[in-house]
């Protein structure tokens, strides 16, 4: 596989995130996702991903770990003008604490996701209908994004390209802005993030080595 293939490989599956993120000196514990939404601009060819974890220790003594934030950002354009030299995508990734009196604003935000879940605008299926499923007005298909959800006994994922003036959306774009808004970025030296699929080698742990096309 070239570097180009490869990197796009990679990147998106830095883009879609670990399983579980382990931070430094404390053996045994790790975070593992609450929420999260990947969007794509497949105009500009951009991907952003901004997630929120918490601890999730099985057993765990003492006091859970405070709460992270993951964001991601993919200008996957730039790739392409170095596709053959480049040994790893340009994929800008940061973690942070969430900024004292923060939470009180995700919280508010996160309770428009819950109480807009029952207006999400599902569209009547409608197979055959000249190459298409469904009525498509007011949709962006340049424009996607992508939802995860849990509560410690469900989990909920959700895709859609973007409906004008969707309650549902509307609700996810707040939650983005107020996780973005609270991030208190910190030196990611001595965490690791544990993915699902190998990057190369069959070595699933990543620890942020060769970020940003090094």
């Amino acid at each position: 596989m070239n570097n180009y293939l490869r990197n796009r490989k990679v990147g998106q599956q830095i883009i879609e995130g670990p399983r579980s993120i382990f931070p430094p000196g404390l053996s045994g514990r790790w975070y593992e996702k609450d929420f999260s939404a990947i969007s794509f601009d497949y105009r500009a060819n951009v991907g952003q991903h901004v997630s929120l974890w918490s601890d999730s220790t099985m057993n765990r003594e003492g006091e859970p770990m405070p709460s992270i934030i993951r964001f991601v950002h993919w200008h996957r354009e730039n790739d392409l003008g170095r596709k053959f030299e480049a040994t790893f995508p340009d994929v800008r990734v940061f973690l942070g604490y969430i900024a004292d009196g923060a939470d009180l604003l995700i919280e508010k935000a996160l309770s428009k996701v819950y109480g807009s879940l029952s207006k999400i605008d599902f569209r009547k299926f409608q197979p055959g209908l000249d190459g298409q499923h469904c009525k498509t007005d007011h949709v962006d298909f340049d424009s996607s994004i992508e939802i995860f959800m849990r509560n410690g006994y469900q989990t909920f994922s959700h895709f859609t390209y973007d409906i004008e003036d969707d309650e549902f959306l509307l609700a996810i774009h707040d939650v983005r802005r107020a996780l973005l808004k609270a991030v208190v970025e910190f030196d990611k030296h001595g965490w690791i993030e544990r993915y699902n699929l190998s990057f190369s080698q069959d070595v699933f742990d990543w620890d942020f080595s060769l970020l940003n096309g090094g």
